[in-house]
């Protein structure tokens, strides 16, 4: 046997250790159960500005999302697409329902307002997954609303200039107050190369939300991800069919409606063609195929990402010296907190922040507001505590109106009619008290405030009809915007 040199032997034995510990890593992040990874880790290595679902940078193979919530609702769909991995129903299940152009038998809410977790198929390669990811803790309750109250099933669009529909990442963008109950994803993939669209349930169906200020919040809403310059996937349409169907089983007098002028129209017009269709052909109700998600099953789930999705984006994996993981949640609680004397005060740094460019809204309303306050017209449509004036993004024409906390009071929109914007009107959304009907007003952007003429519509007061009782009514509505 030929004789190693010391030095040889040592960069042998180094590179082994090396190789074990990073399989060491991978068994170990293959042991967490999907619905703990990258739970109460530092989010330093996470995708600072993803450009579309699943544009996420990968720690042990598995996606780290910019916040816990995001993450948490990551992972509890992909633990139920896991628990729900069975053999796919038989193409005679179906019944001849193509495209959902049948009467449907759904699965029916529960009496706590949750839809059932788990796939609704639509074919033997295509299904809806329902995902619950609560928005509160187990000890806190939600404020749900008496069904005498809701009146509208509101179809809503992402409204962001980033142009990144992740799911996910929209969930924890809305904090405060729970703003709908569902959430709609793109189309997705799985392991197994079948097509699906993911429905998260972040709070019950008929809890106290703020959306749709046109329509004074007054039911549930779901946001489907698209903007408004996508295109409706044909996925995404028989999804938004599958809720709302499911939704007025449980709530028979709500009205199936878009949020206003164009947003959520595409999602509207498809389920509202797919009733026309049902009517004129008439048939028996098909209950399709539906694979539940045991909360047993959820809570084991594990198995490498490649397992159990097709992953899509194109955010670099995080190298290892870069992770910058911290302990668990759970270790830092255990472990001893020196005194505050004692922990050396970081120096306070001065760090750059881009601003936005005002739009040409932004800056009128910013050198009126104190004189609009003023007005009665504009006194009862924005509130006393309204303090300035501020913008995300100015290519989306909202300004928000903020406290003297900086806090958002509601925000300044261009008035729209059919979808088309009308020049030189605007209409103010509260978020805290709605105002229903819309009130649009007109403001000419070259004069001061003082200087115009107030012109305020006074409000249509709203046509008296008969409430559909009916999970799918004899007629089409006519589209309330």
């Amino acid at each position: 046997m030929l004789s190693t040199p010391h030095s040889a032997r040592f960069v042998v034995r180094t590179a082994l250790f090396s190789i074990a510990a990073a399989m060491a890593v991978g068994v170990a992040a293959a042991e967490t159960p999907v619905k703990d990874r990258n739970i109460g880790v530092s989010r330093h290595g996470a995708t600072a500005l993803p450009r579309s679902e699943g544009d996420q940078s990968l720690v042990d193979g598995w996606p780290l999302y910019r916040t816990e919530r995001s993450q948490a609702a990551f992972n509890d769909a992909m633990a139920t697409l896991q628990a729900t991995d069975v053999s796919p129903p038989r193409a005679d299940a179906f019944k001849n329902c193509v495209n959902l152009e049948c009467d449907l038998k759904l699965p029916a809410i529960g009496a706590d307002g949750w839809l059932q977790a788990g796939r609704v198929w639509l074919s033997p390669t295509d299904y809806v997954l329902i995902v619950h990811s609560p928005r509160l803790g187990d000890n806190r309750a939600y404020r749900r609303r008496m069904h005498v109250d809701m009146k509208y099933f509101v179809m809503h669009e992402f409204q962001n200039s980033s142009r990144n529909t992740d799911v996910f990442d929209t969930i924890s963008a809305h904090k405060g107050s729970v703003f709908v109950p569902l959430y709609m994803s793109k189309t997705s993939t799985d392991a197994r190369g079948r097509r699906f669209i993911t429905v998260v349930q972040v709070a019950p169906y008929d809890v106290v939300s703020i959306h749709a200020s046109n329509k004074g919040s007054s039911g549930p809403g779901i946001e489907v991800a698209k903007n408004a310059a996508d295109p409706l996937e044909p996925l995404q349409a028989s999804a938004g069919i599958i809720i709302a169907a499911i939704v007025k089983g449980m709530a028979p007098q709500l009205r199936v409606v878009n949020h206003r002028g164009s947003e959520g129209l595409p999602m509207l017009s498809a389920y509202e063609q797919r009733l026309t269709t049902v009517r004129a052909r008439g048939s028996m109700p098909v209950a399709l195929p539906f694979t539940a998600a045991s909360t047993q099953r959820m809570a084991s789930a594990d198995g490498a990402l490649g397992d159990i999705i097709q992953r899509r984006g194109a955010s670099p994996r995080i190298p290892i010296a870069e992770r910058a993981f911290v302990p668990s949640k759970s270790a830092l609680a255990a472990a001893a907190v020196p005194p505050a004397a004692l922990v050396p005060a970081a120096p306070k740094m001065a760090v750059p922040t881009p601003a936005p460019a005002l739009s040409r809204l932004a800056i009128y309303l910013r050198s009126n507001l104190a004189t609009m306050m003023r007005m009665p017209q504009f006194a009862a449509l924005v509130p006393p505590e309204a303090a300035g004036i501020a913008v995300n993004q100015p290519d989306t024409g909202v300004v928000y109106v903020l406290n003297k906390n900086d806090q958002i009071l509601g925000k300044f929109t261009a008035h729209e009619e059919r979808g088309v914007i009308v020049d030189g009107q605007f209409v103010y959304a509260a978020l805290d008290r709605q105002t229903e009907p819309e009130m649009p007003f007109s403001l000419d952007l070259t004069k001061p405030i003082a200087a115009q003429m107030p012109s305020s519509p006074a409000p249509q007061a709203p046509q008296s009809r008969d409430e559909p009782l009916l999970l799918e009514p004899t007629k089409v509505e006519p589209r309330r915007r």
